[in-house]
């Protein structure tokens, strides 16, 4: 029968069987623990086992008193069969315990390793302190030459022509990435499972390890690509829906979320909260943006685009990200807001738009409403056109003066209009955003300017009844009071039906 030697095999099969042994399976599923065999086995002794192992599986099975805590009879089976492999062998025996005097720091390294990673988890500082021991001593033995010159003694004992002294010199470069990488899937399984703190103890393990810091972040790195690609087929998959319909973005981006929950836990669990994780976090938090945007622009509705822009912030890394979806999150709470005083501000009537957001704000339920509303207001963004040029006029110092009420800048700030009589001001009428030689729009006035022109007013409407019907102040008084309070229940009236239907829309 003819064996293929060439190394390109060698290499592909002993990357097999060490793949097999990542994680728990280091120890559990060694050939010699599930035969019982010693390293040094004849194929004699292994034959005699293997019928030994026979005989009691049928006796148990016939009289039913199997030990539940023995291994499976298939997985013995197949661990007899697996003798046969030569590479398989080798690296079984080199990770098993040798029973030679001569070797007693491997097998004592063997003994601790397994019993720390067969131990529960290393949660406390105490414990990653045994562990990370525990793998030192491994790496320990592997630089030693003395372990060397008993693996290739086992090659020349073994006397198989697939085993050659090339293979005892790949089982040594690979076994320390083999060990690193037990732990790097311990902590891949525990993030998955959302134990975190026990996924950051088995990395913190191979922090303290001995073994080259080169070697562990080469295998942290290559463990989370695979996390990494799922993370960015599945933004995607959402990206290539972008511009259809609201209700597949919104529901798009939540599977998204929950599609690259655990991804991104064991990406972070692996190679902490750094520019890898924080890239992938970003990307996530981007395409909900993105959601979030196109299904507002689409559909008019804040609150479910807000819903997306909820699940984005916390993913969020990098201080550009955080901004754009802070602005995108104000943009969109002021959307139905600025549409609804767009048109009065437009005819140059904000006070009649800062009352209108003004009882809006007492009226609704809706926290994304209030909270656009808020920033509006706050921020002095209600503007209305001028309808032209500012003007103002004077005779003797009676008429109307533009007077600068507050400055922002050497050259810019707020204008107000005052009614005044002799030069002096009166009350307000209008307040202007100016820079320059520019005035940009028209200004709500403020509540005490407003009850100020509110009262000038009411004044000069008594002056000209009380002009007008001389022969009785008390009917002068009543007429302006009348005039007074119908001007106002009319204006509110108006204003309060807005609202109810401002709030009935929120509503539907």
């Amino acid at each position: 029968m003819s064996v293929d030697t060439s190394v390109d095999y060698q290499d592909r099969e002993l990357d097999a069987v060490l793949r097999a042994l990542r994680g728990p399976n280091l120890y559990r599923d060694n050939v010699f623990r599930l035969t019982g065999l010693p390293v040094t086995a004849t194929p004699k002794q292994i034959r005699r086992a293997r019928e030994d192992a026979a005989m009691t599986a049928r006796l148990a099975a016939a009289t039913k008193a199997a030990d539940p805590g023995a291994a499976r009879q298939e997985d013995v089976d197949a661990a007899f069969e697996a003798l046969r492999n030569p590479v398989l062998r080798l690296v079984h025996e080199v990770l098993w315990e040798w029973g030679a005097d001569t070797h007693t720091k491997h097998d004592r390294a063997v003994r601790v390793h397994r019993r720390a990673i067969e131990d529960p988890a290393p949660e406390d500082d105490e414990r990653v302190q045994e562990w990370a021991a525990a793998l030192n001593r491994w790496r320990e033995v592997l630089g030693s030459e003395q372990t060397w010159e008993r693996v290739r003694a086992r090659v020349a004992e073994i006397d198989d022509p697939r085993l050659t002294t090339g293979t005892a010199r790949r089982i040594r470069e690979r076994l320390p990435r083999l060990l690193v990488e037990v732990h790097v899937d311990f902590a891949a399984r525990a993030a998955r499972a959302g134990r975190m703190r026990e996924a950051r103890a088995h990395r913190e393990v191979l922090r303290r390890s001995r073994f080259a810091g080169e070697l562990v972040d080469a295998a942290l790195r290559d463990a989370v690509r695979p996390f990494a690609d799922r993370v960015r087929s599945a933004c995607e998959g959402v990206q290539a829906v972008v511009g259809g319909s609201g209700a597949a973005l919104v529901a798009k981006g939540r599977t998204l979320v929950e599609d690259t929950r655990t991804p991104l836990l064991v990406v972070t669990a692996l190679l902490g909260d750094g520019p890898v994780a924080g890239g992938l976090r970003d990307e996530v938090a981007k395409v909900l943006n993105q959601c979030a945007v196109e299904d507002f622009e689409g559909n008019d509705r804040s609150a479910p685009a807000l819903r997306l822009l909820d699940l984005a912030e916390p993913l969020a890394h990098h201080a550009r990200t955080k901004t754009l979806l802070r602005d995108n999150r104000s943009a969109i709470a002021q959307g139905p807001v600025i549409a609804a005083v767009l048109p009065h501000c437009a005819r140059g009537r904000v006070d009649y738009a800062d009352d209108l957001l003004w009882l809006w704000r007492q009226r609704t339920t809706n926290p994304t409403t209030r909270a656009g509303i808020d920033q509006i207001q706050d921020n002095d963004e209600l503007l209305g056109s001028v309808g032209g040029t500012v003007r103002h006029w004077s005779v003797f110092g009676i008429g109307t003066r533009l007077l600068v009420s507050e400055r922002h800048g050497p050259d810019s700030g707020v204008l107000c209009r005052w009614v005044t009589y002799l030069w002096i001001p009166l009350f307000p009428l209008r307040r202007y955003k100016f820079s320059g030689q520019r005035v940009h729009g028209r200004l709500p006035l403020t509540s005490t300017q407003r009850w100020w022109r509110h009262i000038g007013l009411q004044l000069v409407s008594l002056a000209l009844c009380s002009a007008l019907f001389a022969d009785s102040p008390f009917t002068a008084y009543l007429v302006a009071l009348a005039a007074a309070l119908i001007g106002n229940g009319v204006y509110w009236y108006r204003v309060n039906a807005e609202v109810n239907r401002l709030v009935e829309k929120e509503k539907s």
